[in-house]
């Protein structure tokens, strides 16, 4: 009996040490991960964010933030892969994305998912932020970093990028259809786009050879070509019309087929503009679309993956969001223990540690966040009012005024 007493206490202790460890194998709620929330937590359901795209190797990408067991988002964004030979239940973690600022006026969240470059290994991506327009960004997969990196702001008007990663280049539409001979990944790079056509704004745009299909906030299909250059947007072709075309959410080509997907399922269209259109899926509200060798592939708003043949046949669904019940720490956490090596940022009772230097944290949510002085700004980021320098910004090279409780370095002109 002593010895069966020692054998469970010993086994009681290493259960302790593996869950605080953050080893633990498999989880149902948060209480089983380390300290549990909101330090750690179970993964819940997952999220996954409008995009889908593939890799190159019969892979599909999608983007997704588990919830906790607690039931809101927690924990880094992530890239997954789901085979398209999935039973419905095969999905493994592909990357962590870095960068998310989670509150603040300079709050960075990831919005959607436009594409993955598999040559490039780029991921293409939309952010939100704070007072701000979206962030057209990117995510260079080369680095190991995997950090989310500004490219341009997107103004007023729909921006829809496609890609051509052998081509290395990149079409849009904003306020107008513009081309760019390179990848984008700075913001300066918007600069190099050339006008192809003007004033035409789309809600759909896709390439096939020389040949550009869109389509228009008023049900158009039109068709033009890449090689167009600064030309009006009345060189442009009609080839039909859809009025669920005037409110849908992704559009692409495969086959002789325009495609584009809406609240209501998806629907092909001839390219040629003869025939009538074919409702590949009905009764569903599909969010995004991609296709290969005569399937498209598609996610719902519930965020289930499915595939369907071009000619509407051989539906299969992929995916169904669920729990991997695995642990994860919170946001900077390096293990389920609740330590943090930097600095606890908070939001919605969830922290984020985020590491420090001089004592200035890599992000902020409040000037106080940065330190107790008045001396500090913050935009996601920590900086200096009013020309102050130095990792605690009280350096001044000039004299300093105070108003309002609010210092000012007035340099000499």
């Amino acid at each position: 009996m002593r010895i069966l007493k020692t054998l469970i206490v010993a086994f009681s202790i290493v259960g302790a040490a593996l869950a605080s460890s953050g080893t633990i194998s498999q989880c149902n709620e948060d209480y089983e991960c380390g300290v549990g929330y909101p330090f750690a937590a179970c993964n819940g359901g997952l999220n996954v964010y409008p995009g889908i795209s593939m890799d190159g190797n019969d892979n599909l990408i999608i983007a997704g933030k588990f919830n906790s067991s607690q039931g809101g988002p927690f924990g880094l964004p992530k890239m997954f892969n789901i085979p398209i030979t999935s039973d419905g239940s095969q999905i493994s973690e592909r990357i962590d994305i870095h960068g998310e600022i989670r509150s603040g006026a300079g709050s960075f969240n990831l919005y959607s998912f436009y594409d993955y470059l598999p040559k490039s290994n780029y991921y293409y991506v939309l952010m939100n932020q704070g007072g701000s327009a979206p962030i057209f960004s990117y995510i260079d997969g080369n680095t190991g970093r995997n950090e989310v990196q500004y490219v341009f702001n997107v103004f007023n008007t729909p921006f829809v990028p496609i890609f051509d990663d052998e081509a290395k280049s990149m079409i849009y539409g904003a306020y107008g259809i513009y081309k760019l001979n390179k990848l984008p990944t700075q913001r300066s790079d918007a600069q190099d786009a050339t006008l192809i056509y003007q004033s035409q704004i789309v809600n759909g745009l896709a390439k096939d050879g020389n040949d550009l299909y869109m389509s228009t906030y008023d049900g158009k299909f039109l068709k033009g070509t890449v090689d167009c250059s600064n030309c009006s947007k009345d060189q442009l072709v009609q080839i039909g019309n859809d009025t669920d075309a005037a409110h849908l959410t992704d559009f692409l080509v495969e086959g002789d087929l325009m495609v584009f997907s809406y609240s209501g399922g998806i629907i092909g269209y001839p390219k040629s503009g003869n025939g009538s259109p074919i409702k590949l899926v009905t009764g569903e509200n599909v969010v995004s679309i991609v296709s290969s060798k005569n399937v498209i592939y598609y996610t719902t708003k519930d965020g289930v993956v499915k595939s369907i043949g071009i000619d509407g046949k051989n539906g299969k669904t992929l995916y169904t969001p669920t729990s991997n019940h695995k642990c994860q720490p919170a946001v900077g956490y390096q293990s389920t223990d609740g330590v943090c090596e930097g600095k606890n940022l908070w939001y919605n009772g969830v922290p984020t540690c985020t590491p420090l230097t001089g004592g200035v944290p890599a992000q902020c949510y409040t000037s106080i966040d940065c330190g107790p002085t008045p001396y500090f700004t913050c935009n996601g980021k920590c900086g200096c009012v009013n020309n102050f320098s130095g990792l605690d910004c009280t350096h001044c090279d000039g004299n300093v005024q105070w108003f309002n409780g609010i210092p000012s370095c007035q340099t000499p002109q």
